[in-house]
């Protein structure tokens, strides 16, 4: 899920403000003149190369805000905790940046680490500002004080099936893996394949168990139902997914796509395609982000998020 995360802090600290009179259960007293951020974000793991582009993001708007003056007076500190897009890891590492007392969660990637850490921040008066997990199912609960940033698994879905359709796609696979993100997407979009006018066929709707060495049955289930594309929506290892040169005219699709699997495709093997949208891309917010890339290749080193 390739979202801009430049402008969560930003959001954060004007939610403080408002914030400011009003009442939340208390922890322990907070420090003077300190307004603490607090980001769960995977800094190990498969995903902790966009956890690691994160927090100098963060860490860029938190300068920027205490260079002009900071909140209300008060200096602005970013606290980070390590959730590893784990759903347990994530709800210790939650209660450990209450016991930290601060003021915003501005973190959350994957929906899975994610979705447990609703009830903890809600029971602490911890509002969250959420940049990159998008799952329907944070929006369960109707909490009042979360806020996502990024488009719903469910617009995501949609636009996906109808982007495949411009491609002479004519037989989807879905592949997920039970988790909130993937699960959800997967919901959606074969919901979207459903709808009488999309003009695709659900060829399969697969789900692997992460971790495993090689998804070999995967492949062969794709083959065997004659798909044409398939939507890969796990955040997991894609390189375990090796279809090679014998899938042929098969491509393959997904938000998170990358260059290990385009490489997997070499030798005749289908097209792959990055059914998200980059941010130098994007035109929605060009400007935003081009404001905050180069102070950002200046202070981090010359790399884009790979997140």
């Amino acid at each position: 899920m390739r979202r801009p995360i430049l402008t969560v802090t930003a959001v954060a600290l004007a939610l403080v403000g408002t914030l400011a009179g009003c009442g939340r259960p208390a922890t322990h007293p907070a420090a003077p003149n300190v307004v603490r951020l607090g980001a769960l974000v995977p800094l190990s793991g498969a995903n902790a190369p966009a956890g690691l582009a994160m927090v100098p993001a963060f860490q860029m708007a938190v300068d920027e805000a205490n260079a002009a003056g900071g909140v209300l007076g008060r200096r602005v500190e970013l606290v980070t905790e390590d959730d590893a897009c784990d759903p347990g890891t994530a709800v210790v590492k939650a209660n450990e940046l209450i016991a930290k007392d601060i003021t915003v969660s501005v973190g959350g990637l994957c929906s899975a680490a994610t979705l447990p850490t609703l009830k903890i921040f809600r029971a602490a008066g911890v509002p969250m500002i959420i940049p990159g997990a998008n799952s329907t199912d944070l929006l369960a609960p109707r909490y009042d004080s979360v806020f996502l940033l990024a488009g719903t698994t469910a617009i995501e879905a949609q636009r996906a099936v109808a982007w495949a359709r411009p491609l002479g796609v004519h037989r989807l696979a879905l592949v997920g893996d039970g988790t909130s993100f993937s699960g959800a997407i997967v919901a959606a979009a074969a919901t979207s394949v459903k709808a009488a006018d999309s003009g695709i066929a659900l060829a399969a709707q697969l789900t692997l168990t992460q971790g495993a060495a090689a998804y070999p049955q995967i492949v062969e289930a794709v083959l065997r139902e004659r798909a044409d594309m398939v939507f890969f929506t796990p955040r997991t290892d894609r390189r375990r997914v090796r279809p090679g040169a014998a899938v042929g005219p098969v491509r393959a699709a997904g938000g998170d796509v990358g260059r290990e699997v385009q490489g997997d495709h070499r030798g005749g093997a289908g097209a792959v395609h990055h059914a998200g949208v980059r941010r130098g891309q994007a035109r929605a917010g060009r400007g935003a982000a081009c404001r905050w890339r180069r102070p950002g290749r200046r202070a981090h080193g010359d790399h884009d998020n790979p997140g």
